[in-house]
């Protein structure tokens, strides 16, 4: 026992401040959550008839739950509404002023302790997905993911302490306070399960068996002498697409646009920039008039510079798509929201610290020049960035993630370069594409994944040669591509009322019509 607590203690201590900004994004998350159910959060308990109360608990417990099922937690790993209101609320009624008050002491806790829980089961690999949804859904810190997987590199837990860990994260309540990070008792011991058995680290055989593969990787990138117009040019100008992939999408732009005009509330910079975009893709008047547009984005500036609010350090891709709403409405120069030079003086910065490793933050930080450039800002050559980016594994990155980590490399060398050329490195992609393919003709089961994997195909000039695997993938996006469609008052996770929903639907529709585009 005394070996996972000295895991845990030096976890704790080298990312106690990463943790606790998690639990308060996540709380921020499910709050947004609550509200939108139109549950006034302000409201003097003591004031309410007790039918009210009880219907008002029960639905912040369910929004709780809601979001914790969406983040991945498996429904078996839940409190019941009943009991959750019956322990957390009946037997401790006396600390609640308010309904905020219940979700700042007690939801919150109930939270934390399933965050601390997702964190041990990556450090583990007992899960990877929940972590990997809470970095999808922008609620770990920037670079948290990193630290994780290098503290996991460090400590080495054996199988072993991965037994011991299954069976305290089933008590944890027990022994452990996620909330305050201590434990609750000075010493314990924890029974081994007799039938755990060692599982194969898959990763590793995948790694040795790609070893013949990375010579040809590392080779230099040669260069063709044309290049036609590349879909990158729509990140920084989207044209009208064509109406038969109008056609085949089919969403009631109507209904969509009735949402956005009267509930700017779902809207952050991610969401704004996927609506202008896909409206303008679409040839289709956006609803949002400019002053909106101003009142949003305002809400998410820091220091006169693009971030995630206006208390959170700015960051590369918050300031693309700030940079490429401002440039469709026509205002990067007529207006004092930001400061166009410090915006570059930040990109810039992060370019000198360059890690060829953080693909996409690499990818949105040189988009974002490049609308500065096209504005007319002067940005130095960058063609400096290429040799760091061909020596880079791709293959042994930590959470390789095939149709995303070679969408954003491949691009990144584009924008680098328009003239790079990848015949040394189509076949080990294609090849691995093709491995991850699902029957269904699909990349993982995901329209954003497939999407990219169709570019992907585009980038490598493989029209002519995988016919079968691009026409799977256009079958997939026709048949599963259904968005802002009506749904029952009755499902919590809604895209008309919950933000992450909408953005889901939003961040799907724009990557499929980028590559429906470059197809039809």
């Amino acid at each position: 026992m005394d070996d996972i607590v000295k895991i845990l203690e030096k976890f704790i201590d080298q990312m106690k401040d990463e943790i606790y900004e998690t639990y308060e994004k996540c709380t921020s998350y499910i709050t947004d959550f609550i509200v939108s159910k139109k549950v006034n959060v302000m409201l003097n308990i003591n004031t309410e008839p007790e039918d009210i109360i009880r219907k008002t608990i029960i639905a912040m417990i369910n929004a709780t739950n809601s979001a914790l099922t969406t983040i991945g937690v498996s429904t078996d790993n839940l409190s019941s509404d009943n009991e959750l209101y019956r322990k957390s609320f009946e037997e401790n009624r006396n600390k609640y002023s308010n309904y905020n008050s219940f979700l700042q002491i007690s939801l919150k806790d109930y939270v934390n302790r399933h965050l601390f829980i997702i964190f041990i089961e990556y450090l583990t690999n007992i899960d990877k997905i929940k972590i990997e949804n809470l970095d999808l859904f922008d609620l770990l810190p920037r670079e948290f993911l990193n630290k994780l997987n290098q503290f996991k590199n460090e400590i080495q837990i054996s199988e072993d302490d991965k037994n011991r860990f299954k069976f305290f994260i089933t008590e944890i309540w027990k022994y452990f306070d996620s909330s305050n990070l201590t434990f609750k008792l000075n010493s314990f011991e924890i029974k081994e399960s007799m039938d755990a058995k060692s599982e194969t680290n898959i990763l590793k055989m995948l790694q040795e068996a790609r070893m013949d593969n990375i010579d040809a990787l590392k080779q230099p990138v040669n260069r063709i002498q044309e290049q036609k117009q590349s879909f990158l040019d729509y990140f920084v100008t989207f044209p009208k697409i064509s109406q038969s992939i109008v056609e085949k999408i089919g969403i009631d732009i109507n209904q969509l646009s009735e949402i956005l005009k009267y509930s700017q509330e779902l809207l952050d910079l991610e969401n704004l920039f996927y609506t202008i975009s896909i409206f303008k893709m679409l040839g289709v008047e956006s609803p949002l008039e400019a002053n909106d547009i101003i009142n949003i984005v305002s809400e998410f500036v820091n220091g006169r510079v693009f971030s995630t609010g206006k208390y959170h350090i700015p960051n590369p891709v918050s300031i693309f798509y700030g940079l490429s709403i401002l440039t469709e409405i026509d205002l990067l120069n007529n207006s004092d929201i930001i400061d166009l030079l410090d915006v570059e003086m930040f990109l810039e910065n992060e370019l000198n610290k360059f890690m060829p490793e953080k693909l996409a933050l690499n990818f949105f930080t040189v988009l974002g020049l490049r609308l500065l450039e096209n504005n007319g800002g002067i940005i130095t050559d960058k063609s400096y960035l290429i040799k760091p980016l061909v020596n880079l594994d791709l293959f042994n990155l930590d959470e390789f993630k095939p149709s995303s980590d070679i969408f954003f490399y491949l691009a990144l060398l584009r924008l680098l370069d328009s003239g790079v050329d990848f015949s040394n490195l189509k076949d080990f992609y294609l090849d691995e594409l093709k491995q991850r393919m699902l029957r269904n003709g699909s990349i993982n089961g995901s329209i954003t994944d497939s999407a990219r994997a169709l570019l992907i195909f585009r980038m490598l000039n493989s029209n002519d040669t995988e016919l079968n695997s691009i026409s799977n993938l256009l079958n997939f996006l026709n048949q599963n591509l259904s968005v802002f469609k009506n749904t029952l008052d009755t499902n919590n996770f809604n895209w008309k009322t919950v933000k992450l929903a909408l953005k889901i639907e939003l961040r799907m529709l724009f990557w499929a019509m980028i590559a429906l585009s470059q197809y039809v």
